[in-house]
């Protein structure tokens, strides 16, 4: 990403009022960029923005949201009283990446699998102690990161995201991983930094573009021998 987009995407994912109205301006001046790039102009991001976001000056509720065809950034805010993600959510028929930042919530709302055409997920929950069987729905994933969690177990459900290239485990206490991680045939990075795997499942050696896999910092003290299967281009094993 454009290293101006993500100063502005910042700026308008702070409380702090006078950023986003700074984000605002500054957006303008490459408003034909911003169109190319996130397939929206900047009004219906800051429409957007505000529909998600109603601690700043931005109150207007998205006035159509089929127009947004290519979001990049929505925040579910982690206040005190954030009660849940708004119900209009499954009308963003073509959000393509849906990010979540909580330092209170335990659970992912239910809003969230209906997203079933995202292809990028972020979370980051510092409360969460279980994956929901239900991300198999997002079937349309290629991305998918969950980091800072209280997760140690997922779902076998996790193999039914048939699309997935990318998934990125970093710092959750996850022991090891379910064997229906076989099924994602189109994975090429697997990141597993600061988690407490003991082993890996022998059906790792089924990721056939795998290229990437990191475990550093786990409690690793052997590899199955079916990793030898892997076409790996780098394997990182620090700190184990």
């Amino acid at each position: 990403m454009r290293p101006e987009f993500i100063r502005l995407l910042g700026l308008f994912d702070s409380r702090n009022t006078e950023n986003i109205v700074l984000a605002t301006q500054l957006a303008t001046h490459f408003s034909a960029d911003f169109q190319k790039y996130f397939d929206c102009s900047v009004e219906e991001y800051l429409d957007l923005f505000s529909f998600f976001n109603k601690y700043t000056l931005l109150t207007q509720k998205i006035a159509n949201p089929l127009k947004i065809k290519s979001f990049h950034f929505i925040k579910g805010v982690d206040y005190e009283d954030f009660s849940g993600l708004p119900k209009g959510l499954h009308t963003l028929k073509n959000l393509c990446l849906f990010s979540l930042y909580s330092s209170t919530l335990n659970s992912i709302p239910n809003e969230v699998f209906s997203l079933i055409n995202i292809d990028e997920l972020f979370l980051r929950m510092y409360q969460l102690q279980t994956l929901s069987t239900a991300i198999g729905k997002l079937k349309n994933l290629k991305e998918f990161t969950i980091h800072d969690t209280l997760i140690a177990i997922l779902p076998e459900e996790i193999g039914l995201l048939e699309n997935l290239q990318w998934l990125n485990l970093w710092r959750n206490p996850i022991k090891t991983l379910p064997s229906s991680i076989e099924k994602l045939e189109q994975l090429e990075d697997l990141i597993l930094n600061e988690n407490k795997i003991e082993y890996l499942p022998p059906e790792i050696g089924n990721l056939k573009n795998l290229k990437y896999l990191s475990l550093e910092n786990n409690h690793l003290s052997n590899l199955p021998q079916e990793i030898k299967k892997l076409s790996l281009k780098k394997l990182v094993l620090t700190q184990n």
